[in-house]
């Protein structure tokens, strides 16, 4: 059985199939500046900011099922709706949108399958409703 590392909606990277090497999670918090008379202006909180997940990967694939994977990422980006994102542990992330998705595919054997995929894969959260 396959260690899951991520599912975003029905698309699971596992330690088999689709596997990333890298995650970057970036955070941003709103400010506000105030202006204050003979002092510097003054910043308030006004909320939580975006928030992005950047996965970065190799595949090696030794199926069409893991060449094709891509392929599967892009129509759940055409979906145009909201994924669910859950951790390998079970936490749950969210709900999140794929910004983009950048592959490339290198050293092709006689049939034109690669035998190496590198992507990166661009998400940010959805901003939840109420």
């Amino acid at each position: 059985m396959s260690e899951t590392l991520m599912q975003l909606g029905a698309f699971q990277f596992s330690v088999d199939y689709v596997s990333y090497q890298s995650l970057k999670r970036s955070q941003s918090y709103r400010w506000s500046s105030q202006a204050r008379i003979s002092r510097r202006p003054a910043q308030q909180f006004v909320g939580v900011g975006e928030e992005k997940v950047d996965f970065t990967g190799t595949i090696y694939p030794r199926s069409a099922r893991e060449i094709d994977a891509m392929t599967t990422l892009r129509g759940l980006a055409e979906q145009g709706t909201p994924q669910q994102l859950t951790d390998g542990a079970g936490l749950i992330w969210g709900q999140w949108v794929i910004l983009s998705l950048d592959e490339t595919q290198t050293i092709f054997i006689g049939n034109g399958w690669p035998k190496k995929i590198t992507f990166q894969i661009h998400l940010k959260r959805y901003g939840e409703d109420g």
